[in-house]
């Protein structure tokens, strides 16, 4: 994602160029072991190339803005469960 969010994605850029990108970055964000860092890198990436990612949705008819702010907002849900599990787990133990 570093790598990702600090390359030079232009908005003149192959589709296949961004395509490989924004797949990329989905599936980070779909992994179950997220980390908070990682999805500040995310929240960085969408917002950095918001005008890429709409110009490639309307040209390509796809819907990655919508599909990469949903798997941040569950990445974002799910981190918020390990954090309220593992404070539970404190409170069990002590």
């Amino acid at each position: 994602i570093k790598r990702c969010v600090r390359s030079d994605l232009k908005i003149d850029d192959m589709d296949s160029k961004i395509k490989k990108a924004l797949e990329l970055v989905l599936s980070i964000a779909k992994h179950k072991k997220i980390t908070i860092f990682t999805v500040e890198l995310i929240q960085e990436f969408i917002s950095t190339y918001d005008d890429i990612i709409l110009k490639y949705d309307t040209e390509n008819k796809q819907i990655y803005a919508s599909k990469l702010r949903n798997s941040l907002d569950v990445a974002i849900h799910n981190l918020n469960e390990m954090a309220e599990l593992k404070r539970r787990m404190n409170i069990v133990g002590e």
